[in-house]
């Protein structure tokens, strides 16, 4: 079983769509997430939220820019890519989460499933194949455990 990164958040910009010289599709979101603090009696605090950047290549990266807004939330499966870049003349290490897939938050978003047809050739594919991006890194990704932030609770599902 391939392992990937998951995150969920919400988006904190307008989604940017642009093409490359070979005028493949890059989307660029920044994006929030939500942090909370455990207090006594099981009951949480929440902290402000972190932003990052997020990026999708491809076909999914036109599908998201016409699907999303900011403040709608999310949930990413990808993978965190780290950079050095230049500002004003000095090296910065900076990351960002590079999504295969982005959907809205079923948790939070109301929605209704519009299912496709069913095909011989839908039928016949492969299972999980149209998860492969290559865009992915060439070598697994040795990452270190992270903590898991806690849901937010009805209570806490303002911004």
């Amino acid at each position: 079983m391939k392992r990937y990164e998951g995150i969920y958040g919400f988006i904190a910009s307008d989604p940017e769509l642009t093409y490359n010289a070979d005028n493949k599709p890059r989307l660029y979101v920044r994006i929030g997430i939500n942090r909370f603090e455990p207090l006594p009696g099981g009951r949480r605090r929440r902290l402000p939220p972190t932003f990052h950047d997020l990026v999708q290549f491809e076909r999914g990266a036109e599908l998201t820019h016409d699907r999303f807004k900011k403040g709608d939330d999310f949930v990413a499966v990808g993978y965190v890519r780290s950079y050095t870049r230049t500002v004003d003349g000095k090296s910065k290490k900076d990351e960002q989460f590079v999504a295969y897939r982005l959907s809205h938050d079923g948790i939070s978003t109301d929605y209704e499933v519009i299912r496709r047809p069913r095909t011989a050739k839908r039928d016949l594919a492969e299972p999980g194949a149209e998860l492969h991006n290559q865009h992915a890194p060439a070598a697994p990704r040795q990452s270190q455990p992270q903590p898991s932030p806690a849901p937010p609770s009805t209570d806490d599902l303002t911004r």
